[in-house]
C-alpha cells in the first residue's frame, strides 16, 4: 500500500508536532531549572562562588520510568567554554525534591582561566594531537560540520582516523592548580587499537591530558587456571565427592585454559562439573539425581540461538544442541 498525505493532512501533522515539541522541551527544561536553582543554593558547601555555577551546560539528562527520578549531569563553563572533568550531578524527584547531588566544579574559575582566545587554530590542534600520539600528520583535513570553537567542529578522517575528527575548545584543570585553555581532540587511529580523546594546550600544542576510550584487557586464562588449580589443591575435601550423574556428560570444547580456537585444540571432556557445587551435573536444576535437560541448558546456562532477539527459548523454533540421554555434546563444528 502506498500512502500519500494530502497537504491539509500534512499541515495538521506539522501543527500537532508544533504543539508537542515545545511541551517536550518544557518538560525537560523544568528539571534543568530546578537543578540550577539547587546548585546555586548549595554552592557555598562546595566552596564555589556565584560565577562558578553561573552557566553550566547539560551533558546528560534522563528520567527513570519506574520512579520518576530525573538525573542531570552538568558541566561547568567559563565564558561559554566548558571545563574538562568539572561535573555536577543532581538527582530530582518528579516533585523537584533533591534525592542526591555532588559537584567537582573548579572554584574561582574566572581566576584559574588565563585566556579565552586560542593561539592555535582547530586545524593546528589536530596536527598537534596526532603528533603527541605518534600518529601520522593529517592529510587534506577539511571541515565536514562547521561550528564554533566552544560548541565543536567536525573534521573529516584526514587519512589518519577511522572516524571523523571532533575538535572542541575547553579548559583543562591541572594538578598544579592552573587551568590552561586547550583543544579537545578525538582521534581513532587506523589500526583500531585505540580511540583517543586528548587535550592539547591551545597556545603551545603540548599534550595536557589523554583518555583512551578503548578498554584493553591483558587478562589471560592460563594464570587464572593455574591459580584456580592451586586454590583447589589447598581447599578442604568436600563431605562427598561421589558422582551423582546417572550418565556420562561429554562435551567437545576448547577447554580451559584455552581462550579460543586460536589458543588451543578442541577436545572431549567428560563430567567436568564440580562435584561440590554441581554434584548432579550441569544439566540438573532441582538437586535430585536425573537431569532436567538433554540440551545445552542447566543450572547456570541456557544456550540457544536467538535470531528474533526475544531473550527466551521457544520450543520448536529455537535451536539448542541436543546431547541425548547420555548428554554427549560432541557435534561437529561449522565455522562461519
Amino acid at each position: 500500500m502506498h500512502l500519500v498525505a494530502s497537504k491539509p493532512a500534512a499541515r495538521a501533522l506539522l501543527f500537532a508536532a508544533s504543539l508537542v515539541i515545545p511541551a517536550i522541551a518544557t518538560a525537560q527544561q523544568a528539571p534543568f531549572n530546578r537543578a540550577i536553582q539547587v546548585l546555586q543554593a548549595r554552592r557555598t558547601a562546595y566552596g564555589l562562588g556565584e560565577q562558578d555555577v553561573a552557566n553550566p551546560v547539560v551533558t546528560s539528562q534522563h528520567t527513570d520510568a519506574h520512579n520518576g527520578v530525573t538525573h542531570l549531569y552538568l558541566r561547568q563553563r567559563h565564558a561559554g567554554i566548558e571545563v574538562s572533568g568539572a561535573v555536577a550531578d543532581v538527582h530530582l524527584t518528579a516533585a523537584g525534591k533533591v534525592v542526591s547531588m555532588s559537584s567537582n566544579f573548579v572554584p574561582a574559575v574566572a581566576t584559574a582561566a588565563r585566556t579565552t582566545a586560542p593561539a592555535l587554530s582547530a586545524e593546528q590542534a589536530v596536527a598537534a594531537a596526532a603528533r603527541a600520539l605518534g600518529m601520522p600528520a593529517p592529510r587534506s583535513l577539511r571541515v565536514v560540520q562547521a561550528g564554533t570553537a566552544a560548541t565543536g567542529i567536525v573534521f573529516n578522517e584526514a587519512g589518519i582516523s577511522l572516524d571523523n575528527i571532533l575538535v572542541k575548545l575547553m579548559y583543562q584543570p591541572l594538578a598544579n592548580g592552573s587551568m590552561p585553555l586547550a583543544w579537545d581532540v578525538t582521534l581513532a587511529p587506523l589500526d583500531g587499537e585505540h580511540y583517543w580523546n586528548v587535550r592539547v594546550d591551545a597556545a603551545t600544542g603540548t599534550l595536557l591530558d589523554k583518555t583512551d576510550y578503548t578498554v584493553s584487557e591483558s587478562l589471560r586464562f592460563v594464570p587464572l587456571h593455574q591459580s584456580a588449580q592451586i586454590a583447589a589443591a589447598s581447599a578442604p575435601t568436600p563431605a562427598t565427592t561421589a558422582n551423582k550423574v546417572n550418565a556420562p556428560n561429554s562435551y567437545n570444547v576448547w577447554a580451559v585454559p584455552a581462550e579460543s580456537p586460536d589458543h588451543g585444540t578442541r577436545q572431549v571432556v567428560v563430567n567436568p562439573a564440580d562435584p561440590l557445587v554441581s554434584p548432579y551435573g550441569w544439566h540438573d536444576t532441582d538437586g535430585v539425581t536425573g537431569a532436567e535437560f538433554t540440551r545445552t541448558s542447566g543450572n547456570n546456562v541456557n544456550a540457544y540461538d536467538d535470531r528474533p532477539n526475544r531473550n527466551a527459548y521457544t520450543t520448536g523454533t529455537s535451536i539448542s544442541p541436543m546431547g541425548g540421554p547420555t548428554w554427549n555434546l560432541i557435534s561437529p563444528l561449522r565455522m562461519g
